[in-house]
């Protein structure tokens, strides 16, 4: 019974810990805005054949974005320049009290690959 009492809180522990160890080893880029007292950056992610972002608002994902937003399927951005870009525009209109959307017009106006 009192191996029970202590294994458990120790197992917690190690799980806490391996969260806070695989949250520390993300590379979290560039923009740090404080919109609101809420601390917004974003986190470009490599996928299986390409590459997305992450929008994080104080320590949660806001939006994962695996794919081009505004183009039809399901295509990843196929350089990281190019998913930064497009995270640094979501992030300003985040700012600006806009929708978080991106058109396919300000993916052309940023020579995003297609």
């Amino acid at each position: 019974m009192i191996r029970k009492r202590i294994i458990l809180p120790i197992g917690i522990i190690g799980f806490v810990l391996l969260i806070i160890g695989f949250s520390l080893k993300a590379k979290k880029e560039s923009v740090n805005v404080n919109a609101d007292l809420v601390k917004l950056e974003f986190v470009p992610i490599q996928t299986s054949d390409g590459w997305g972002y992450d929008i994080i608002a104080g320590n949660k994902i806001y939006i994962h974005q695996q794919c081009i937003p505004a183009v039809p399927g399901n295509k990843p951005f196929a350089t990281k320049e190019d998913a930064i870009k497009t995270a640094e525009v979501v992030i300003k209109k985040i700012v600006s009290h806009k929708l978080p959307y991106v058109t396919k017009k300000e993916l052309d106006s940023l020579n995003i690959s297609m």
